[in-house]
């Protein structure tokens, strides 16, 4: 086996192709090995692959839509005759697939080329990075099992032939077939096998007596070709221009351009200066004068006192509240506060223009009392004027009363949503107050005023003796023998009401057996705000109420459930308990109840129906001390109404069983019938 490899992106129709020099009896595969990159039009499925073998036969494989020229084999080119199909995608990725080329006559010794192409003339760029490992039988030459070798050496071991087979290397060997690896090139210094340019210059060192590459030398400053001039200066320190970078007098030194006064007291001291010419001025520039801050005369520019400084002038009052200040004046003096004293307000009586000082003598007169009507915050004589009535609002003080005024501070009267009052209209009656606080009578309608009649008038006012009972009487309905409990108690979780259902029995050996519905006897819950399901009890019935998880889950206490007697397993009641079996249709209403949170409730009414039960030897059939049989529990946030069917075994004896059949609505006690009117003829002297 001997591998051939590419690595090219190509265009639409673009080739590559590659060779290895080796002998081979005959190909028999070829095992592709792509790692594939394109541009999102370009398949892997696009390479053709052209195989040529040293006796001159070639065959070709591969492509979409370009048709191979020459004279090769076609072996499966085109769309649909040659790549698998997990190549006819633009996803990039490494595919690998072996191509068979049986009996195709691809043999000899030399060089083997492969060539690949861009088949397909869509306007796609692919990069093709492949590997290519061609397997076949050996090339035997003699009767010792000897193959040829890459040079056509029965035997040999490809040495006789090999070199450097690179045209361009400097030691290229136009004989040799193999390449062996010993190519060697010219370096950029024109040296076969040379080390490049690794010198200062390249390729040879800077010459001696020169600086650099270029011929240039150093000057006398050690700058490389330059002119002598980068390191000249005055070299004289006591000069105006002294350079200390300069390491060569230029003769450009120079003494009079920095002369002047270089002392800094001095009133001419010229900073700029480095030679003292002896021109320091001490006296010009002093400035005298008073220089006590304390002085009316104090100047703050003066330097040297004169002895000019005043301490008279300038005295005076500096508070400005006293009846003597002095804006002018900045030594303090004595102030004077009672000369100008008094009343300074213009509303007093006894109020003093020419004051300019209050002396809190002012009289105002006035109402001083806070809580009268007329109350003068600002007075402080009373002159007895004051008034405790007449800003008092008079009006009802009840809030329960629909002319409440909350302003009002005298009672008034009074009047209250419904109570009675007088409309002063002769044609009304039962005048009450209105939501409006009116007087409102009603008009005088006669009927009825009997609420048991079954004519009742609510609008009726006057009776007028039609009243009768008899059209609307409801039958006497006798009561159930098993009636049925409802209790009604507020739940762990807020706003939610827990109702039980129990069946009141008449003797402690009676049996619970089911709860059931059908067509003819229909069963019927209804929670129109919804039944609450713990997600902690999966199941229909009591059995996933665990008391082990009351502690930490006490709302579990609450989940609706269907039952017979148990409020939680079977294997924790009393002894021969047994759970309730639960049958019903495809619907699966009675299971949806008390396993779906929110639901509203069911009606049964089809033919198969549906029915919880037990066994009549279960325990929890029986009734507790109280003669009761719990048969469902359902929690919710609203009412709870229907129909229920339910069948007892009287005394535990299956043959006398009872069905019983209770409306309910609510809590309560539910079956124990009604009395009725009996209506007929009360006069004991008529013939009826």
């Amino acid at each position: 086996a001997f591998v051939i490899e590419v690595n090219a992106a190509l265009q639409t129709g673009d080739t590559i192709s590659a060779s290895a020099t080796t002998a081979l009896g005959s190909l028999t595969q070829a095992t592709f090995n792509l790692n594939f990159i394109g541009d999102g039009a370009a398949f892997p499925a696009d390479l053709m692959a052209y195989i040529y073998a040293p006796n001159g036969t070639c065959v070709v494989w591969g492509g979409w839509n370009i048709n191979p020229v020459g004279n090769c084999s076609d072996v499966g080119t085109g769309a649909t005759n040659s790549w698998p199909s997990s190549w006819s995608t633009t996803s990039s990725g490494f595919y690998s697939y072996t191509v068979n080329l049986p009996e195709n006559n691809l043999t000899g010794a030399g060089e083997w080329t492969l060539l690949v192409q861009n088949a397909w003339t869509g306007n796609a760029i692919a990069t093709y990075e492949l590997e290519v490992v061609f397997e076949g039988a050996p090339l035997y030459c003699d009767c010792d099992g000897n193959v040829l070798d890459a040079c056509g050496v029965c035997g040999g071991d490809g040495s006789e032939c090999g070199g450097c087979i690179d045209s361009t290397a400097c030691n290229y060997n136009i004989d040799a077939l193999v390449d062996d690896g010993s190519c060697l090139y010219v370096d950029e210094c024109g040296v076969c096998d040379g080390p490049g340019a690794i010198y200062d210059c390249g390729c040879s060192d800077i010459p001696e007596g020169d600086c650099d590459c270029d011929g240039n030398v150093l000057d006398a400053c050690g700058v490389c070709g330059g002119d002598g001039s980068d390191c000249g200066g005055c070299t004289d320190s006591t000069a105006c221009n002294y350079d200390p970078t300069a390491t060569m007098d230029d003769g450009s030194c120079e003494f009079g351009s920095c002369e002047g006064c270089t002392n800094p007291l001095a009133c001419n001291y010229d900073e700029t200066a480095t030679i003292d010419d002896g021109s320091c001025d001490f006296v010009s520039c002093l400035a005298l004068g008073c220089t006590d801050p304390n002085a009316c005369n104090y100047d703050p520019t003066a330097e040297f006192n004169d002895g000019s400084c005043d301490y008279l002038s300038c005295v005076g009052c500096l508070d400005e509240t006293a009846c003597n200040y002095d804006a002018s004046a900045t030594i303090a003096g004595t102030c004077d506060y009672e000369s100008c004293a008094g009343c300074t307000d213009e509303t007093a009586g006894n109020y003093d223009p020419t004051a300019t000082i209050d002396d809190g003598s002012c009289e105002i007169l006035g109402c001083t009392i806070p809580m009268a009507c007329n109350f003068n915050p600002e007075a402080n004589v009373n002159d007895g004027s004051c008034d405790f009535e007449s800003c008092l609002p008079i009006g009802c003080l009840n809030e329960a009363a629909c002319n409440f005024d909350s302003t009002a501070v005298i009672a008034g009267e009074c009047y209250y949503v419904g109570a009675s009052c007088d409309d002063g209209d002769a044609t009304t009656v039962n005048d009450v107050y209105s939501e409006d606080c009116e007087c409102v009578g009603g008009a005088i309608v006669e009927g009825c005023v009997d609420e048991d009649a079954c004519n009742f008038n609510p609008l009726a006012s006057s009776d007028d003796g039609s009243c009768e009972y008899c059209s609307c009487a409801e039958p006497v309905v006798d009561p159930v023998p098993y009636p049925l409990l409802i209790e009604a108690s507020p739940s762990v979780m807020p706003g939610m009401t827990v109702y039980r259902f129990y069946v009141m029995m008449q003797d402690p050996s009676d049996r619970m057996s089911a709860v059931y519905g059908e067509n003819n006897d229909n069963l019927s819950i209804q929670c129109p705000q919804g039944a609450y399901n713990s997600s902690l009890n999966p199941g229909w019935s009591a059995a996933g109420i665990t008391p082990a998880f009351l502690t930490f889950f006490p709302e579990l206490v609450d989940d609706s459930y269907g039952t017979i007697g148990l409020e939680g397993p079977a294997s924790l009641g009393a002894d021969g308990a047994e759970e309730p079996v639960l049958v019903e249709d495809s619907n699966e209403f009675i299971q949806s109840l008390f396993t779906e949170d929110g639901n509203t409730g069911f009606e049964i009414t089809t033919t198969i129906g549906g029915s919880w039960f037990v066994v009549s030897s279960a325990s929890n059939g029986l009734p507790d001390e109280n003669l009761q049989v719990l048969i469902l529990q359902l929690t919710t946030s609203g009412s709870v109404f229907g129909r229920l069917n339910y069948q007892v075994f009287p005394l535990g004896i299956g043959a006398d069983e009872e069905r019983v059949s209770v409306e309910f609505d609510g809590e309560g006690l539910f079956g124990l019938g009604s009395d009725g009117y009996s209506c007929g003829c009360t006069d004991s002297e008529a013939v009826n």
